[in-house]
């Protein structure tokens, strides 16, 4: 069976969350970090219900299933109404010292019958190597969830004989699906990233404190691009999670047109959308949307999922 989906990852900062770009699908599945707690006060931010509310509104043929949260993170799967797809558990994971702002929801998934696990994680913005340990870590948490009776009968029908005398089996899923901000940044210097980008003529940087600007480009965006992916910490995936679509948009982080240069703060791709090889997906596309207001920009992964 196939079904369309849109996957929205979205670090809200203090942005009123304009995603007046959902569009048809039967799955709209968003992720959200710093949308509560951790931030100053906004619109949305201040109450997770005033959020989900906003979504419920746009989307009268859609059912909210789940929308698992974790102090400033916030997971909302809507379901066009008659798609088969029903709720399982939640996981919970927090990590260190950043509790209230860093961590990973995994929620249960069982779409046509087949368990998928979709994990909402915000990773340290700080060491690469504590970023590595703190996927590591929601990555075996996950890895080591057994599946509820019910599910593992929906997705493989089994007799449900089979487990009249347990109410967990050792059955694990290994369906991933991970969209998040998870921190990549680039391996070069914050200074030699803003020159990358001057001497590629996109943007003229002079003053961290001032907008970009645009110069007259000797070359083509998707070009500096390109250059730039040769640093991104990430290029080789999220360790055994892969993407399914090359980057060709600007990072989603930290360089926003007509916003601050923030401290010379590196640019990067914080915002990803991940899979492991068994979840099987048709006609990707992979893309950003300029929304203005946050440090971030929205994540997009369109296209069908095959169950």
């Amino acid at each position: 069976m196939r079904i369309s989906f849109q996957f929205i990852q979205y670090n809200l900062g203090t942005t009123h969350p304009k995603l007046y770009f959902m569009e048809n699908r039967d799955l709209i599945f968003i992720h959200t970090q710093e949308n509560s707690h951790s931030i100053p006060a906004s619109f949305c931010c201040s109450s997770k219900a005033s959020f989900t509310n906003w979504l419920i509104g746009r989307l009268p043929g859609y059912n909210l299933i789940a929308s698992p949260e974790m102090n400033a993170m916030q997971s909302l799967y809507f379901v066009k109404h008659g798609v088969k797809v029903t709720a399982g558990p939640v996981h919970k994971i927090m990590l260190g010292k950043y509790g209230p702002n860093k961590g990973g929801i995994i929620q249960q998934l069982n779409i046509n019958g087949s368990a998928h696990l979709f994990i909402n994680c915000h990773l340290d913005s700080k060491s690469p190597e504590l970023r590595h340990s703190q996927a590591q870590k929601i990555l075996s948490f996950a890895s080591s969830i057994a599946i509820e009776p019910e599910n593992i009968l929906m997705s493989t029908k089994l007799h449900s004989s089979v487990f009249l005398n347990s109410s967990k089996q050792n059955i694990h899923c290994n369906k991933l699906v991970l969209f998040g901000d998870v921190n990549a940044r680039l391996s070069c210097t914050e200074l030699e990233a803003a020159q990358i980008i001057e001497n590629a003529g996109l943007f003229v940087v002079k003053d961290k404190n001032q907008p970009l600007k645009m110069s007259n480009p000797v070359i083509s965006e998707a070009q500096i691009y390109k250059t730039l992916r040769d640093f991104d910490e990430l290029n080789n995936g999220l360790l055994q999670l892969k993407e399914r679509n090359v980057i060709d948009f600007a990072p989603s982080y930290k360089l926003n047109r007509g916003q601050l240069f923030y401290q010379l703060r590196k640019p990067g791709w914080c915002d990803r959308i991940f899979f492991s090889d068994d979840v099987t997906t048709e006609k990707t596309k992979y893309y950003q949307v300029k929304v203005p207001g946050s440090d971030h920009l929205p994540v997009v992964l369109e296209g069908t999922l095959v169950v």
